[in-house]
């Protein structure tokens, strides 16, 4: 089990520019992640525990996330899976219940230690993430700091989500729309009841 440390910036589309063309980024990759939990959605805003189904690069991964009493620190585990649908029904059959659903373009690379993340979210924006590993001092890499100067820390993606669902009905309606789509299109429609009572309605 791995202690992770992380922050993220909300970027301008000139600041994720910027990035993206000054330093040396790997090859961008789809992503998506399937979060589940205990309490459904719930799960994602509070100091609970989620499973992450993520699809990256022709491959699943199944990682244990839970948050600390430090908002930047969570513990994680990482397992490789064969069957998606076989890890989803496994996860039903333990009372798991769908959360959100946060598809994504990255690309990654590492400075000083510490793996940065440049991410595009569809209706949600562009940001930056640095991740390290505690114990140890961490801290915004030097190559990092002109471009951040202006920018705030933001919370975390399923925070930020969860908050427009909850205030903003319109927006709601068009996540709700695209993540029924990337369900559909990982053909995982028979897995997921997607109108379980409390999906996508936080209180």
């Amino acid at each position: 089990m791995n202690t992770e440390h992380e922050i993220r910036f909300h970027l301008s589309h000139h600041m994720f520019n910027r990035l993206a063309s000054h330093l040396d980024w790997d090859e961008a990759e789809e992503i998506i992640d399937i979060m589940m939990g205990p309490h459904g959605i719930e799960s994602m805003s509070s100091n609970s525990w989620v499973i992450r189904l993520r699809m990256a690069s022709q491959t699943v991964r199944m990682q244990f996330k839970k948050r600390l009493p430090d908002p930047h620190e969570h513990l994680e585990i990482d397992v490789g899976i064969d069957s998606l649908p076989s890890a989803i029904e496994m996860l039903h059959q333990m009372g798991l219940k769908l959360g959100l659903i946060i598809a994504r373009t990255r690309r990654k690379t590492s400075i000083d230690e510490t793996i940065v993340a440049l991410d595009d979210i569809p209706c949600l924006g562009h940001f930056v993430e640095i991740e390290g590993k505690v114990p140890g001092e961490f801290h915004v890499p030097t190559a990092l700091t002109e471009y951040l100067a202006s920018h705030d820390e933001c919370k975390t993606y399923g925070d930020l989500i969860i908050e427009r669902l909850r205030n903003e009905p319109a927006w709601a309606d068009g996540y709700r729309t695209a993540s029924m789509s990337a369900i559909n299109h990982l053909q995982l429609g028979l897995s997921f009841n997607l109108m379980e009572a409390g999906w996508l309605t936080p209180q």
